[in-house]
């Protein structure tokens, strides 16, 4: 590249910087505009709200003014209602409190009742048990008492033969007869 080559490149260069610079003023210039023209709507839309706004509230307010005083009276009438309804409701829960308490009552003499009959039962199979625990040892005592005399050689078949059980008495064997 010779100094005519850097010139030329050098004058283009210049050209296509004007250019941009050019389009950069024009872009600015467009910009602004638009800034411009929103900021203006933003503002022509704030006023805009501003009305509807007033306008809503003027409305809420006269609606609210006429409405409150018909509101109330509906409220009123819908807690005497209520009330009505909440003194019907307590007089039946009284009355069903009573039968209940009347059933109550019933009950608990029924369950008193019945557990005196249980526990006189109670008392008599455990008397019965007792007694029969006491035959019971009686008979163990007397099982012991025939074993003891077994072993001691004074209960045993007789000599004489057969199936009969002999006692010795004073050297003696005595048949048992039944």
């Amino acid at each position: 590249m010779d100094e005519k080559d850097v010139r030329s490149l050098t004058v283009k260069l210049a050209a296509v910087t004007d250019r941009i610079e050019k389009r950069m003023d024009g872009v600015a210039r467009e910009t602004m505009r638009a800034s411009q023209a929103m900021g203006l709507q933003a503002q022509q839309s704030l006023a805009a709200s501003e009305q509807v706004s007033a306008g809503v509230h003027r409305a809420a307010s006269d609606a609210l003014d006429g409405g409150t005083r018909k509101a109330i009276e509906r409220f009123s009438e819908v807690v005497r209602a209520s009330e009505r309804r909440l003194e019907g409701a307590a007089q039946r829960l009284e009355a069903r409190m009573l039968s209940v308490g009347k059933l109550q009552a019933a009950f608990a003499w029924k369950a008193f009742a019945v557990s005196a009959l249980g526990s006189v039962a109670l008392i008599g199979v455990a008397g019965y048990a007792l007694w029969e625990a006491h035959e019971a040892s009686r008979a163990t005592r007397w099982v012991k008492q025939i074993n003891a005399a077994q072993t001691a050689g004074r209960l045993g078949l007789c000599p004489s033969g057969g199936d009969h059980v002999c006692a010795k008495v004073d050297k003696r064997w005595v048949p048992l007869n039944p």
